[in-house]
C-alpha cells in the first residue's frame, strides 16, 4: 500500500491555499558544510516581499520544539528563486554567485541532513516543510545527510499538514531507509557539481526573446589622451526584453564585449571600468570582479529590464598609460550570434542570437603625449675601443609609450665617466626616438652612465640617467667572462692599444665534429696568435696555435656537444691598434646508426631494427636496463644474413615480466630503445588491470590462441579464461595469417579507439594449428548494456570469448544488425556482429526465445556487446508455456463482513481464491514472481486507498506465506504483486490452491460496499521466473471470487465497557448518545482542535456540519472514555 507521513500535531498549523512560494532544494554537500544552502521558489505570478514576516526555521533532529524562527529580508521574483545560505561568502566561492540572503551558521540553513526545515508566511503560518516532527532523520526517508533533497517536478504547491515523501528526490551517503520512493542511499553528492541551486526541474519555462540592440545614437569616434586619468565612454548598446507573454522581467547577470576589428589595444590591459544606466542615470554596480582576455571581457552586473522595457546603457573604461602606444585603438563591439549575455533563471532570457545583428563602436585612438626622456635600450658592458651596442632614447609618457608624432627635436647623451667617449652623441628624434649606433669609449671603468639631455632646451624635458654599465679593458684572461656569443660564420676582430688580447668569443656546440678557426685569409700584416678554453673562463687551456699560416693562424679542433668554447685572438705588436676578419667553421661527427624498432620474440630473445647498415656487433655493447630491475646482459649478437640492419640479441638470464618499460641501450651507437620485454600476460593490455597495465605505443610481445575472426581487419585472442586473458588484434592484412585455434606469439602496439582496447601494427613471430578456444561462462550481468566505458564488471570480459546462458532475446535491430535480449533479472543484453559480418554464416535468434550464446566481448559505440562467430555459437534453451490459473475447488463465497470491526494482520479474512497448475511438459517447476489481480464486476471498494490495510498471499499455510519482492502497484481496475518466486513453486505436473487473506480499516469503509478479485483470463499478467515454465499467454476462462459485503451500520455500543452507546456511526452527521450517568463531553477533530464541550445526562444528540474523523471524549470522576466517529 502506498506510504504517507502525517503529522499528529497539524492543529499547530493552517494552511493557505494561496501560497505559491515553497522548498524545492536542501543542500548538506559532503565535500563542503560551508555550501549548504536551502531554495525556494516563487511559482506565483507576483513577486512576494519577504520582510512583510516572512520565517524559515528548523527542527533538529527528532526535536518536537523549533529553533527560534529567522526572518526573511529580499523579495523573491514571480517565477525566481531566493538562495538561503548559512554562510555567504563560501557560497559565492563554490556556486560562483551570492546567495540572497546569508543567515549563519546552526541555523535554518545549516542542516547535516536529519533535521526538519519549514516555511511560515506572516503570522507564522506554515506554508510548507520537510521531514516529519519529532522524528530523527537518520535512515528514514527525509534523510538528506551530505547529500540533497530536491522536491519533485510535479509539485506546485506547498502543503502546511502532511509531508508526502514521494514528493521529493533525496540522495543521502549511507542511510538504511526502505519503503521510499525516491530515496537513493550510498549516493553523496559534491559541491558544486551535483547542485543546482538557482534551478529546479519543476520551474516553469520563460520567454528566450530578451535581446541587446544598436543604441539610437553611437558614440562618436574620437581621441584619448594618454596622460588622462578621467573614465571615457566608449561604446553604447540597448537592452530590450520582448514582453512576450510570460509577464517577467529580463534580469540581467552578465554583460559581454568583443573587440571590434579595428581594435589593437589589448582588452585586458584596460585599467578597469564599468557600465552606466543611460535611461535611469545611474551607474551599474558589478556584483564580482571582471574577466577578460586581450580580446572579450565579461562584466557581472546585476540589472533588471521590466517586462517590454528598453533600457540605452553606456561603457565607460581607464586607459593604462603603461600598456596604451601611441596611435592604439580601442573599439568594442557585440557579436549577434556568440554575444555571450547571461540572465537569471528568475525572468526572461537572452534569445540565441540577437536579431539586430552585430552591435560595433567607432574608433577611440590613443594620443601619447611626451613628457620625458626614456631610455627605450639602456647601454651595456662594453670593451675599450670598441662600439658599443646600440642605445635607443625616446621622448614618452610616464608609461613609457613613444610620442610618435614627436619629431626633429635634438637629443644628446653625455658620458659621467673619467675617460672619453667618442662617436655621434646628438641626434635628432624619428617618429619620437634617437638610436645611438656608434659609441665608444677609450679607458676602463666601472659603474658609468649616460645621460639624455635636451640639447636645444626646447622640449623642457629633465635630463634622465641611464642604467650603470663597465667600459672593459679586453684582456684576454681576466675579460673571458664578457665573452662574445658566436656561430660558425666570419666574425670581425680589433686589436686594443692597450691590451695583448682585443675580444673573447664564445663558441656553443650543439653537436659533436670539429670547429676550425682561422684569419689566415684576412690580409692581415701583424703577428697573431689564437687560444682556446673549453667549458668556461675558468677551465683548462684546450689548444694553442702560433704562426700557423705565416705570422698568421688557423686551428682545428674536436667539439663535444653542449659545452662551450671561449676563443681569443691576440697581436704580438703590444700598442699597435688593428683589424681583421677571420672564420670560424663546423664539421659534424660521424651520425651513429641508430635502433628504430625492437621487441622480444621469448622471454630471452630480441630482435633489434636500425636504421642502416651495420657491419659488426658484439653483445658486451647491449644492455637492458628497467627502473628497480637487475641489469639484463646479452652473452651472444648476430647480424641477420640477408638484412644486415638487423639483429638478434640472446640474454644472459630470462626477462623480468612486469609493466615496467625496459631500455635497450647500445653503447657502441649511443642509441636506446624502450619496449616491454618478454612475452607478457594478456591480462597487462586490459585497462581493468591499472596499474598493472601496458602503455600506448610502445612494443608488447604476448602469446595466445586465436579465438575469433572476421576475415577483414580484426582478430581476438587470448591467453586463458580468466577474466582479462583477451584482446583485440587491428589490422587490414593479420587476419589472413592465421586462422581461430591457431596457437600465436605477436608483437605490436596497444591502442584505445573509441574506449575500446586494440594491439596494433602487429607482427606475427610464430604461429602453430591444433588449438581450442575455451570460452568463459560468465554471469551475462556483467556485460550489462547499460555499463558505460571501463566498467569494472564489463572490462575485464572485454576482447574475451565468453558464453552467457539464459538470454530472452526480445528485439532485432535491422539497420545495425545486434540482437538485445536480457537476463531473467532484467539486465540488456547485446549482440553484435562485429565478427560474423551481417550474420552472413546464417546466425539466427527467434525472439521471446531463451539462448546460450557464445561470443567475443567488444566495446563500441558506448556499450559493451557480444559478437558471435558462427550459427554453432547459439543454443536455444527450451522451456514450456503451458502453466495456467484456474477456479479452485473451493471459491471464497460471498459473505457479509462487519464494517466496524478492524480486521488486522492476525484476523485477516479470505477475500479470493485461485488454483495454478504446472503442466509437467519440460520437467520444471513453475516459480511465480508476478501475480495480477483485477477488480471483480460488483466490486466497488478502491484498494488503492486508504481501506485495505495489508494482506498476504499463501498456499493454504498462513505460517508460510508467499514473500512479496516489492511493494505491490496498483492501477483503476487491477493491482499487480511482485513476489519472490523460491517461496511460490508449484511443482512440474502439479497444481496449487493460492488463497489471498487481506485486513482493513473499518474507518475507510463505506457502508454497502463490495470487495471482489478476479483473475482475467486475456490479459492475465501472471508471470513465471524466467527460467523455469511458464504461463500460457491466454488462460481458458475467468477466475471471479465471491462477493463480500461490508455492513457499516451498527451502533457503538458499550463504550470502554460503559454504558454509554453512539449510533449510528459512521453518520451524516447527526449522532444518537444514551448514557445512564452523567458525563463530560469534549469533542475534537483530526488535528486535536476542540470543536465543542458540554455535560451530558440521559439521552442527546449532537451534529457535526463538516466531513471527517471526530473523537468523543467522556469523561467522570472514574477517569475518560474515547470513541472514534465519522462523518461521511
Amino acid at each position: 500500500m502506498k506510504k504517507v507521513f502525517i503529522f499528529l500535531m497539524l492543529a499547530l498549523f493552517a494552511f493557505s491555499v494561496n501560497a505559491q512560494v515553497f522548498i524545492t532544494e536542501l543542500a548538506d554537500p559532503d565535500n563542503d558544510a560551508g555550501a549548504r544552502f536551502v531554495e525556494l521558489y516563487n511559482a506565483g505570478s507576483s513577486a512576494v516581499d519577504f520582510s512583510t514576516g516572512w520565517q524559515i526555521n528548523r527542527y533538529t533532529n527528532g526535536n518536537a520544539t523549533p529553533q527560534t524562527a529567522v526572518d526573511l529580508t529580499g523579495t523573491i521574483q514571480a517565477g525566481g528563486f531566493y538562495i538561503i545560505s548559512p554562510n555567504g561568502t563560501q557560497f559565492n566561492t563554490v556556486y560562483g554567485f551570492a546567495a540572497d540572503q546569508s543567515i549563519g551558521t546552526g541555523g535554518p540553513a545549516d542542516s547535516n541532513g536529519d533535521d526538519q526545515i519549514f516555511l511560515l508566511s506572516p503570522g507564522s503560518v506554515v506554508v510548507d516543510f520537510f521531514g516529519v516532527i519529532g522524528e530523527d532523520g537518520s535512515n528514514t526517508c527525509h534523510e538528506f545527510e551530505d547529500g540533497r533533497a530536491e522536491r519533485a517536478a510535479s509539485v506546485t504547491t506547498g502543503n502546511s499538514g502532511t509531508w508526502d515523501e514521494a514528493n521529493w528526490n533525496v540522495w543521502s551517503d549511507a542511510s538504511t531507509a526502505s519503503g521510499c520512493t525516491n530515496h537513493i542511499s550510498n549516493a553523496p553528492q559534491d559541491a558544486p557539481g551535483d547542485f543546482d541551486p538557482g534551478a529546479w526541474i519543476g520551474a516553469s519555462s520563460n520567454d528566450q526573446t530578451s535581446t541587446v540592440t544598436v543604441p539610437g545614437t553611437q558614440l562618436v569616434a574620437g581621441t584619448i589622451s594618454s596622460i588622462g586619468t578621467d573614465s571615457v565612454p566608449v561604446f553604447r548598446f540597448d537592452i530590450s526584453d520582448a514582453a512576450s507573454g510570460d509577464g517577467l522581467p529580463t534580469n540581467v547577470t552578465g554583460v559581454y564585449f568583443v573587440a571590434g576589428p579595428n581594435n589593437t589595444l589589448p582588452i585586458d590591459s584596460l585599467n578597469g571600468g564599468g557600465i552606466y544606466d543611460l535611461t535611469n542615470g545611474m551607474v551599474i554596480p558589478l556584483t564580482g570582479e571582471p574577466t577578460g582576455t586581450a580580446t572579450s571581457v565579461y562584466l557581472p552586473v546585476n540589472i533588471s529590464i521590466a517586462d517590454g522595457a528598453t533600457v540605452s546603457f553606456e561603457a565607460f573604461t581607464y586607459i593604462n598609460n603603461s600598456y596604451a602606444p601611441d596611435g592604439a585603438v580601442l573599439q568594442f563591439q557585440i557579436n549577434a550570434a556568440s554575444h555571450g549575455f547571461t540572465a537569471a533563471a528568475s525572468g526572461s532570457d537572452f534569445e540565441a542570437t540577437f536579431a539586430g545583428g552585430d552591435i560595433v563602436g567607432n574608433d577611440f585612438t590613443v594620443d601619447v603625449v611626451a613628457t620625458q626622456f626614456t631610455f627605450l635600450t639602456q647601454p651595456s658592458d662594453v670593451v675599450i675601443s670598441q662600439n658599443m651596442s646600440n642605445v635607443v632614447v625616446g621622448t614618452t609618457d610616464a608609461g613609457g609609450n613613444v610620442d610618435v608624432d614627436n619629431n626633429l627635436q635634438y637629443i644628446q647623451v653625455l658620458f659621467s665617466g673619467a675617460g672619453s667617449m667618442y662617436g655621434t652623441n646628438g641626434l635628432s628624434t624619428n617618429n619620437g626616438i634617437c638610436t645611438y649606433t656608434d659609441l665608444n669609449f677609450d679607458t676602463p671603468e666601472s659603474a658609468v652612465h649616460l645621460t639624455a639631455h635636451d640639447g636645444n632646451g626646447t622640449m623642457g624635458f629633465t635630463d634622465v640617467n641611464s642604467t650603470n654599465f663597465n667600459v672593459l679593458s679586453g684582456s684576454g684572461g681576466a675579460d673571458c667572462a664578457n665573452a662574445v656569443s658566436i656561430d660558425v660564420g666570419t666574425h670581425h676582430a680589433i686589436h686594443s692599444a692597450t691590451d695583448d688580447y682585443d675580444q673573447w668569443y664564445v663558441y656553443h656546440a650543439t653537436a659533436d665534429g670539429t670547429i676550425t678557426a682561422e684569419n689566415c685569409s684576412s690580409g692581415y700584416g701583424g703577428d697573431t696568435y689564437l687560444e682556446i678554453i673549453e667549458g668556461s673562463c675558468s677551465g683548462t687551456n684546450f689548444d694553442l696555435a702560433d704562426d700557423i699560416c705565416g705570422s698568421l693562424e688557423t686551428l682545428t679542433f674536436d667539439v663535444t656537444a653542449g659545452n662551450d668554447y671561449y676563443i681569443a685572438w691576440g697581436d704580438y705588436d703590444t700598442g699597435t691598434p688593428g683589424e681583421y676578419d677571420w672564420t670560424l667553421s663546423f664539421t659534424a661527427a660521424p651520425t651513429p646508426v641508430n635502433i628504430v624498432n625492437a621487441y622480444a620474440v621469448s622471454n630471452d630473445s630480441l630482435v633489434v631494427y636500425y636504421e642502416s647498415s651495420l657491419t659488426s656487433v658484439n653483445p658486451a655493447d647491449y644492455t637492458l636496463t628497467a627502473t628497480g630491475q637487475t641489469t639484463v646482459n646479452f652473452t651472444a649478437a648476430s647480424i641477420d644474413a640477408t638484412y644486415d640492419s638487423i639483429v638478434y640479441l640472446k640474454a644472459q638470464n630470462n626477462f623480468t615480466l612486469n609493466t615496467i618499460r625496459d631500455n635497450l641501450n647500445d653503447a657502441a651507437n649511443s642509441t636506446t630503445y624502450q619496449f616491454y620485454a618478454g612475452v607478457l600476460p594478456v591480462s597487462y593490455t586490459n585497462t581493468a588491470n591499472d596499474p598493472d597495465t601496458v602503455r600506448q605505443d610502445y612494443n608488447v610481445t604476448l602469446s595466445g590462441v586465436v579465438t575469433a575472426n572476421d576475415n577483414y581487419n580484426q582478430v581476438w585472442m587470448q591467453d586463458s579464461e580468466n577474466p582479462m586473458s583477451g584482446v583485440l588484434i587491428y589490422s587490414s592484412s593479420f587476419d589472413a595469417l592465421v586462422s581461430v585455434g591457431d596457437n600465436i606469439t605477436i608483437v605490436g602496439q596497444k591502442a584505445l579507439y573509441n574506449g575500446a582496447t586494440e594491439i596494433v601494427n602487429p607482427v606475427l613471430i610464430n604461429s602453430a594449428a591444433g588449438g581450442t578456444p575455451v570460452a568463459a561462462a560468465i554471469d551475462a550481468t556483467d556485460l550489462d548494456y547499460a555499463a558505460g566505458q571501463d566498467d569494472a564488471n564489463a572490462e575485464p570480459w572485454e576482447g574475451q570469448l565468453v558464453t552467457v546462458t539464459g538470454i530472452v532475446i526480445d528485439s532485432l535491430n535491422t539497420s545495425h544488425y545486434e540482437y538485445f535480449g536480457h537476463t531473467c533479472n532484467g539486465t540488456i543484453i547485446c549482440f553484435d556482429d562485429d565478427v560474423d559480418y551481417h550474420y552472413g554464416s546464417g546466425f539466427a535468434l527467434t525472439t521471446g526465445n531463451m539462448y546460450s550464446v557464445t561470443g567475443v566481448v567488444t566495446y563500441s559505440y558506448g556499450h559493451y556487446k557480444i559478437n558471435p562467430r558462427e550459427t554453432a555459437d547459439a543454443t536455444e534453451i527450451v522451456r514450456d508455456m503451458t502453466s495456467v490459473v484456474e477456479d479452485p475447488d473451493t471459491q471464497v463465497p460471498a459473505s457479509v463482513i462487519d464494517g466496524t470491526l478492524a480486521i488486522d494482520s492476525l484476523n485477516a479474512i479470505e477475500a479470493f481464491k485461485f488454483k495454478v497448475t504446472d503442466e509437467g511438459t519440460d520437467g520444471l517447476p513453475t516459480k511465480l514472481s508476478q501475480i495480477t489481480l483485477y477488480t471483480g464486476p460488483d466490486n466497488t471498494i478502491d484498494f488503492s486507498g486508504d481501506a485495505i490495510d495489508g494482506g498476504w498471499f499463501d498456499f493454504g499455510d498462513a505460517a508460510n506465506p508467499i514473500q512479496f519482492a516489492a511493494e505491490p502497484v496498483f492501477d483503476t481496475d487491477h493491482f499487480t504483486f511482485a513476489v519472490d518466486p523460491e517461496s511460490a513453486v508449484i511443482d512440474n505436473g502439479t497444481s496449487k490452491e493460492v488463497i489471498l487473506h487481506v485486513w482493513f480499516d473499518p474507518a475507510y469503509l463505506v457502508d454497502e460496499s463490495v470487495i471482489q478479485l478476479m483473475v482475467q483470463a486475456d490479459p492475465h499478467g501472471f508471470v513465471a521466473d524466467c527460467m523455469n515454465s511458464q504461463f500460457a499467454s491466454t488462460f481458458a476462462s475467468d477466475v471471479t471470487g465471491g462477493t463480500l459485503t461490508i455492513d457499516t451500520n451498527i451502533s457503538v455500543e458499550d463504550v470502554n465497557g460503559k454504558s454509554i452507546s453512539v449510533y449510528p456511526n459512521p453518520s451524516n452527521g447527526i449522532f444518537n448518545i444514551n448514557v445512564k450517568d452523567t458525563y463530560n463531553l469534549e469533542i475534537t477533530d483530526i488535528t486535536g482542535r476542540v470543536i465543542n464541550s458540554r455535560m451530558l445526562t440521559g439521552n442527546t444528540s449532537i451534529e457535526l456540519n463538516n466531513a471527517g474523523i471526530y473523537f468523543l471524549k467522556f469523561s467522570d470522576k472514574n477517569g475518560s472514555y474515547t470513541q472514534k466517529v465519522i462523518v461521511q
